[in-house]
């Protein structure tokens, strides 16, 4: 099975966490970086006092991706600026954001600093595309998790630097489930009786996006970790016609339980979006919500009093499937054309730094890629300990993926949700995965 992550990346998680970690760089090259980054720091320091002394100020752009972090970033800008005051940042948070960063590449308008997904295939095509700075040597990389930075390399050469990882999994409110008398299911199956438990008790059971494509392609993706024995391999094996979706019966499978629990979702479940969901989970508005860990600081937000947790999406009764679904969720890259590449060096190595990566766990509830950086969200205890800990993760089969496959799979499956159609949605699925893996 492919892009499985090891037992060795599992431990540098948690081990580089606590501090330990070294760089694998010859003597020589690791003794020439050394000198060149004092030298660039005297350089930099000078440059900065000086620019400060004359009022010269250089404005970089900060993009975003993701619709959280907001207000950490906020905050975190204020003190750079604060201690840089040679550099502003300019900071861009929009809806859609990878749609719109691919629509500003292609016109020549990358930001000069901005994070992404450097396992997924989009971002593949964008390094080679050269729209990333080549950070190969910097030293802000010596504070990543080595294992975790051997995945992130496209070709031997660093292009992004990791901060932070997810796990995906059902949300769940404890008052509620008390109240229902609810336990975490084992199964699928102990699933749809927690969500019949529930109903019985008046509570939705399940809050669910499907109004943005992006949230049901994430379901389906990251769901299928758990319902597919391999899913990388099974698309593969469809697209060099070994077999067809319609054939298969766990796809048959995953899209029925796709579609059995609508059943107990709110109402308007394909007019609701992620920002609605997560409002109504955190106002006791349903049991359950399916997301990442990057949901954690809107749920805080929108009710800091709420007792939740969360635990892994289970998989079907008689399966031997036993893993969790992680993925590099937050990585900064710099654009190869900044027309001020050492201010741009500094604000991302300002954002990765182990003291401002521990912040920004503790905010995001996210594991952190950084070495020196505590993992404390106990919401996340139980799923950080049985699977991260353990080494029984897989990297997200998204990550696969050829880059125009996931927009249009998101898309089929909106689709399912909406007409219940399980034979149209194989048929389509196959067509899609035909068409783009073969190009």
């Amino acid at each position: 099975m492919k892009k499985v992550l090891s037992a060795a990346m599992a431990a540098v998680m948690v081990v580089s966490m606590a501090g330990c970690g070294s760089s694998n760089k010859p003597a020589e090259t690791t003794a020439a970086s050394a000198a060149s980054t004092e030298k660039t720091e005297e350089t930099t320091a000078a440059e900065t006092k000086e620019a400060a002394q004359a009022g010269e100020v250089t404005t970089i752009e900060f993009f975003q991706m993701k619709d959280e972090g907001t207000d950490y970033y906020t905050a975190l800008i204020k003190e750079f600026e604060a201690q840089n005051p040679d550099i502003k940042i300019e900071y861009t948070n929009v809806p859609d954001a990878e749609t719109v960063l691919m629509t500003r590449m292609a016109s020549d308008q990358v930001p000069d600093v901005f994070t992404h997904f450097p396992l997924d295939a989009s971002f593949r095509e964008q390094v080679k595309a050269g729209y990333m700075m080549d950070l190969t040597g910097e030293k802000m990389l010596d504070n990543v998790a080595d294992d975790i930075l051997d995945i992130s390399l496209i070709d031997s050469k660093s292009y992004s630097i990791p901060v932070s990882l997810n796990m995906l999994g059902v949300y769940y409110n404890k008052d509620l489930f008390d109240k229902a008398d609810a336990t975490i299911p084992a199964t699928i199956e102990d699933l749809y009786k927690v969500c019949d438990t529930l109903k019985a008790a008046d509570i939705t059971p399940f809050t669910f996006p499907d109004k943005d494509v992006w949230t049901v392609r994430q379901f389906c993706d990251r769901a299928s970790v758990t319902m597919l024995e391999d899913p990388v391999g099974l698309f593969e094996d469809i697209a060099a016609g070994g077999t067809t979706a319609a054939d298969s019966k766990e796809l048959r499978q995953m899209g029925e339980t796709i579609v059995k629990l609508r059943q107990y979702g709110q109402e308007d479940n394909l007019g609701t979006g992620q920002e609605q969901a997560i409002a109504d989970f955190a106002n006791g508005k349903a049991a359950m919500f399916f997301s990442g860990t990057f949901a954690y600081p809107e749920i805080v937000k929108s009710n800091p009093d709420l007792q939740f947790a969360m635990f892994r999406y289970p998989s079907f009764n008689g399966s031997s499937i036993d893993r969790l679904g992680v993925n590099i969720d937050t990585a900064f890259s710099i654009s190869a054309t900044t027309k001020y590449p050492e201010a741009a060096k500094r604000f991302v190595e300002y954002c990765t730094s182990p003291e401002n990566a521990q912040q920004f766990s503790d905010y995001d509830g996210t594991p952190s890629a950084i070495k020196g950086v505590n993992f404390n969200k106990t919401e996340f205890e139980s799923m950080f300990k049985d699977y991260v800990q353990t080494g029984k993760t897989m990297s997200v089969p998204s990550n696969s993926w050829p880059p125009s496959f996931g927009g249009e799979y998101g898309n089929i499956c909106q689709e399912l949700i909406d007409t219940k159609d399980v034979d149209q949605w194989l048929d389509n699925l196959n067509q899609l995965i035909m068409d783009t893996y073969n190009n």
